[in-house]
């Protein structure tokens, strides 16, 4: 192995492994925002709120979602990553890929039913402890593992296909009121762990480079969109903490539920920024995979 492509892969794992360690703090930085404060608590709920009150003019495209997606999303996602690695004869492609699926499942529940407590903060909702999200979890793996065993062809198309996926999973499960944003956001990080671990660090050929370069530059806008939403997100939790008493300690809820319904500007504020944040960040975690596998090749002589 020439010593140029030695230090590509190198390179390729040290990158690999700090997006890892990346994701896992900004896990655990959801959990202490959004899940440990009450300013956060509250952030939380009134997107959760307002994105299901502005669904109200819309069909009920959730819930169909949801009902079905065992069925026709996640189910066919798995099935065809497993008969793709199959016929392309990647057996142990195919076995990292269902443990990655496996792992950040069990380490989703593990997270939210023994080690992860929603204190009570005055916040209160009907839903108990629902951090990370189990649904966004298995979306997230179906979609990584659908990318991660793609030819060198297909490999493009599976990204931004298994993107969308994500992208539309994550919103449903928050419109339905099923969870709450931080609860995606943490379940990304952990689908991040595992498939930024065990995807194939390969070289890719012309077409992946090619794919390569149009991917950085989505990659960019989507880094924008992320940051703008992010920020919205910031400003919003600044105001429920710190910016003039929103609500009040016994009606905590009632009143977040009004800023929804009477569609607030801080409300709509909070529901945009979530949606750019979220479209941001399945973009970027999903093409993080993928890249692995259209790197460019580095020409260089051979080792003596």
């Amino acid at each position: 192995m020439s010593s140029g492509v030695r230090s590509s892969l190198t390179a390729g794992y040290v990158r690999r492994f700090s997006a890892a360690f990346l994701a896992a703090l900004l896990l655990a930085a959801c959990y202490l925002l959004f899940v440990c404060t009450r300013a956060g608590q509250a952030t939380d709920t009134l997107a959760m709120f307002t994105l299901s009150e502005l669904n109200r003019s819309f069909a009920p495209w959730d819930q169909v979602l949801l009902r079905e997606w065992y069925l026709f999303i996640l189910v066919p996602l798995i099935a065809v990553a497993v008969i793709v690695a199959l016929v392309r004869r990647r057996f142990a492609l195919g076995a990292r890929m269902l443990v990655m699926v496996l792992a950040a499942t069990v380490t989703t529940q593990f997270l939210k039913h023994f080690l992860l407590a929603r204190p009570a903060l005055g916040i209160t909702y009907y839903m108990t402890n629902s951090f990370p999200s189990g649904h966004t979890t298995t979306a997230g793996a179906a979609a990584v593992a659908l990318v991660m065993v793609a030819a060198d062809r297909w490999r493009e198309v599976a990204t931004y296909l298994s993107a969308l996926v994500l992208w539309v999973v994550s919103l449903a499960v928050i419109v339905a009121r099923w969870h709450r944003p931080s609860d995606v956001f943490a379940a990304i990080c952990v689908v991040s762990v595992f498939a930024l671990l065990l995807s194939p660090l390969e070289l890719g050929g012309e077409r992946g480079q090619r794919a390569l370069r149009r991917g950085r530059i989505f990659t960019f806008l989507a880094a924008i969109i992320a940051l703008v939403g992010v920020v919205m997100v910031a400003y919003c939790y600044y105001q429920l903490a710190w910016g003039g008493g929103y609500f009040t300690v016994g009606t905590a809820t009632a009143d977040l539920s009004d800023l929804a319904k009477f569609r607030h500007p801080l409300s709509l504020l909070l529901a945009g920024g979530t949606v750019l944040a979220l479209a941001g960040a399945c973009w970027i975690f999903i093409f993080e995979v993928a890249r692995a596998g259209m790197r460019p090749r580095k020409s260089s002589s051979p080792t003596p």
